[in-house]
This record gives C-alpha cells, structure tokens and sequence, in this order.
C-alpha cells in the first residue's frame, strides 16, 4: 500500500516535470523520438517512472505497470501496450502491438 502511495506520488511529480516536454512534443518544436530518447537517458526508478509517465500520455493505448528500462525507447506513439510489459535495457521497440504480461 505504501509503495502504491509512492508510486503515485512520483508519477504526478513526473507528469509535472514532463509537462514543458508535452507543450514541445504537440506544437511540433519536438519530435516524438527525440523526447523518448532524451528519456531514456533516465537511469534508475525516477528513469522509469519518467518514461512510464511519458507513455502513458503519448501512446495510443499504455497498459498499466509500463517498465521501460535504461537507454530503451519506443519510436512512435502509434505503438500499443498491455498491462505489465518490460522493454530491456538498451531496446527499442517501433510500430507494435505488444500484449500484456510479455
């Protein structure tokens, strides 16, 4: 339960600190690959919690419990992911449909 709290509480933080990325990535200044590698320089728990947060809002479907590991991106916010999917270190992963618990 306290890790729940956490992890929400370090969401929202997250969400806070994207949003000036969200303003770039809409009026066009930024492209979608540019942020999500920029993103995946994020090492450790805040790392992931940043790019679960950045997927979350940018993806055409995000499951729940994203883990995007260091230095992995996905290239186009076309791709749809199920619940309790981990992309590995160093992956990165284009147009695709990947289902949950994979």
């Amino acid at each position: 339960m306290i890790k729940d709290i956490l992890s929400a509480i370090m969401t929202a933080v997250c969400f806070i600190l994207l949003i000036p990325l969200f303003i770039l990535y809409f009026i066009g200044l930024f492209g979608y690959m540019s942020i999500a590698q920029l993103l995946s320089l994020g090492p450790g728990f805040v790392g992931i919690i940043l790019r679960r947060t950045w997927y979350t809002c940018t993806l055409v479907n995000c499951g729940r419990k994203l883990t995007v590991d260091f230095l992995g991106a996905i290239r186009t916010a076309k791709t749809s992911i199920g619940d309790n999917v981990y992309i590995g270190v160093n992956s990165f992963i284009g147009l695709a449909d990947i289902g949950s618990d994979t």
